[in-house]
């Protein structure tokens, strides 16, 4: 990229046209056709395993062209370079899909935050030099670039990332890293070898197989960059811990798009605007009649998430033009909403029927379910079940004896914590319950039962 920054500049520009603010995810690679060209020019060109014939395959092979890879009125895209990179029939990798996407969401990412280009020593520019070692594997020799954030917005997400997964955790339990040879780094501190090594583990669950040559990325890492601490952070960025690989590709990303959540300021509805947000939401829309509330969690999102994007607004769920207001106002301000989560509610007195008042009866109608209904109906989505959980405002409303006697008639003997209730809320508004119509999920210890 430092050596051809109109290709960097065009697919950045699809990237922020196509994902805004979000992580890129494998999911975004069939709306991202440039940038995907990108990723098969990176494969084609100076291959790790060089053959010989690229130039029977590709016309200019020695230029750096992802435009070959796209259909055009006057141009068909040449060979897809995948089955070159990863083999084909009996003998193809068997870790080619792995690999594949872990190369995408390394280009992408690593565009999509950094601004890669020539590094300036004393005024002036270095030509990174296209020179590679002999060999059966071709290693490129040492070079020198910049790679800096692209916005102080990408700065303090990337950091935010950074926090989430510290670059210098590397997993000494599940893989140890092999004996390096670190000949090619006299010269350098001891510490710094050390952390180097911690780097590399980063990569081997990647595999050495999808080309990546780990002594030679440490030797590299040395003198990357004049801005040392961003090579880190794109390790951090772009891989995560062995051990929390799966969880992280099962469950990081789940979500897109802009959330509208109401009794945001407390309880279930606080709980459920940090589960989407660790989840991929970039927009959140937070709203509750308690505006001191409302105005705590914000802060508390801002700090650990400086990258999403917040809108807040206090509100009754009960008055009709209020609710439509504040969805209206969400609407023009991140120009859609794709979540609607309704948490607003009050618990009643803890009183038998006959010795309550109509006050009572009258208040919880009005926020349970009037609250409900507009906001179901200006959201245009389907309503999200929830059950019974602990928080501050049970503790305020249900007498501790009917509190005692509801949970020791629960089968499992407990009220739910408040994990279980936001995971299931996270399931109905991921794709994962994309099969999953005209039915509510009751998460209840088996209370109903």
């Amino acid at each position: 990229m430092a050596l051809f920054p109109a290709v960097q500049t065009k697919a950045q520009e699809e990237l922020d046209r196509v994902v805004g603010t979000s992580l890129p995810t494998t999911e975004d690679r069939a709306n991202l056709p440039y940038t995907n060209a990108v990723v098969k020019e990176v494969l084609r060109w100076n291959p790790v395993t060089p053959l010989g014939v690229a130039h029977a395959f590709y016309s200019d092979p020695m230029t750096f062209n992802p435009e070959k890879f796209l259909d055009t009125e006057t141009h068909h895209a040449e060979n897809d370079p995948h089955n070159l990179a990863f083999g084909f029939g009996r003998r193809i990798c068997p870790g080619r899909g792995f690999a594949d996407s872990t190369i995408f969401l390394t280009v992408v990412r690593s565009l999509q935050a950094f601004r890669i280009g020539k590094l300036v020593k004393d005024g002036r520019e270095i030509e990174p030099a296209v020179d590679y070692l002999p060999g059966v594997i071709s290693h490129p020799k040492a070079f020198a670039i910049s790679i800096t954030p692209r916005s102080k917005e990408h700065e303090l997400f990337i950091r935010s990332v950074e926090i989430e997964h510290p670059w210098e955790k590397g997993d000494i339990v599940i893989v140890k890293p092999p004996s390096y040879d670190t000949s090619g780094m006299r010269g350098v501190k001891s510490s710094e070898k050390r952390k180097a090594l911690e780097i590399s583990q980063w990569h081997l669950y990647v595999g050495i197989s999808v080309g990546i040559s780990v002594p030679m990325k440490i030797k590299q890492g040395q003198c990357l960059t004049g801005y040392p601490q961003w090579p880190r952070l794109a390790f951090a960025l772009n891989f995560c811990p062995i051990q929390e690989y799966l969880k992280q590709t099962a469950m990081a990303h789940l979500l897109r798009g802009t959330a509208f959540i109401t009794g945001a300021g407390s309880g279930i509805g606080a709980g459920v605007a940090h589960k989407f947000i660790r989840n991929g939401i970039s927009k959140l829309a937070l709203v509750d009649i308690n505006s001191s509330n409302l105005q705590k969690v914000s802060e508390s999102l801002k700090q650990t998430s400086p990258h999403v994007e917040l809108l807040i607004a206090s509100l009754n769920v009960t008055n009709e033009a209020q609710v439509n207001n504040a969805v209206q106002k969400v609407a023009t301000n991140f120009g859609r909403v794709d979540i609607g989560v309704n948490c607003a509610g009050v618990g009643d007195s803890g009183k038998p029927t006959h010795q309550s008042s109509l006050r009572d009866w009258q208040r919880a109608v009005d926020i349970n379910q009037t609250g409900v209904w507009l906001s179901q109906r200006a959201l245009v989505q389907q309503m999200l079940t929830q059950t019974f959980v602990y928080t501050p405002m049970i503790s305020d409303a249900v007498d501790s004896g009917v509190f005692k006697e509801e949970v020791e008639s629960s089968p499992i003997g407990r009220v739910a914590d408040m994990e279980e209730i936001t995971d299931s809320i996270l399931f109905l508004a991921s794709p994962m319950s994309s099969y999953v119509y005209g039915a509510g999920l009751v998460v209840d210890g088996g209370y109903g039962l």
